[in-house]
């Protein structure tokens, strides 16, 4: 597996040396460091379509949450990549997302394209293969729903874990509710607001 990663040369990302040292190689085009629009998706373009032609690709999957992916389809589609994955991974785009109804309007125009650039559809679920494909192609053999995978055992409990970060953050035996997430729709962070507050009713001198 080789990656191509649109963002600055001179960053490393995240398991970079990991997959370098599997032999894969990163290709790192900066495509999205230009200021202008335009300039930037042409940028994109060209620096995939350079990738893709010095080398002999039999697969070129496309990991999106959006259909502004479909401009890397046409590219590989154009250097005769045999098999054209297109990835779903999002159910939606956030309101306050940069150019949102352009991009809502664009999104929904795009999804019958992908029966002409991509081979095959993947989603990580069904309302992500909904949000970016048609129920045509969601019926066809070309649909697949591969569910992301989590290591269990990375998550399973510990008590020396927990005792470790209790003291850390001098939470020794006190009463702890959290969640993990960025600030974004998806991750529910209303439902713990309304948990926390049923919470609170219980007992309004425990938490604070």
């Amino acid at each position: 597996f080789d990656f191509i990663n649109y963002y600055d040369p001179e960053e490393e990302q995240y398991y970079e040396e990991y997959v370098k040292g599997l032999g894969s190689k990163v290709f790192k085009t900066g495509a999205w460091n230009e200021k202008n629009i335009l300039k930037k998706h042409f940028y994109r373009m060209k620096s995939l379509y350079s990738v893709l032609k010095k080398n002999d690709y039999n697969v070129f999957h496309i990991h999106a949450s959006d259909n502004m992916w479909i401009e890397d389809a046409i590219i590989a589609k154009i250097c005769k990549v045999p098999k054209i994955i297109i990835h779903s991974h999002s159910n939606g785009m956030q309101k306050f997302t940069k150019h949102f109804g352009f991009k809502s309007i664009f999104h929904n125009m795009v999804k019958p394209l992908w029966s002409f650039f991509a081979t095959d559809y993947f989603a990580c679920s069904k309302d992500a293969g909904e949000w970016m494909f048609t129920s045509k192609q969601i019926n066809s053999s070309k649909f697949r729903i591969i569910n992301n995978g989590i290591d269990f055992s990375k998550f399973e409990f510990n008590i020396d874990d927990r005792n470790l970060i209790r003291d850390k953050l001098n939470l020794k035996d006190k009463f702890v509710v959290g969640q993990v997430g960025r600030l974004a729709p998806e991750k529910n962070h209303m439902l713990s607001l309304k948990v926390f507050r049923e919470l609170i009713k219980e007992d309004q001198n425990r938490y604070h």
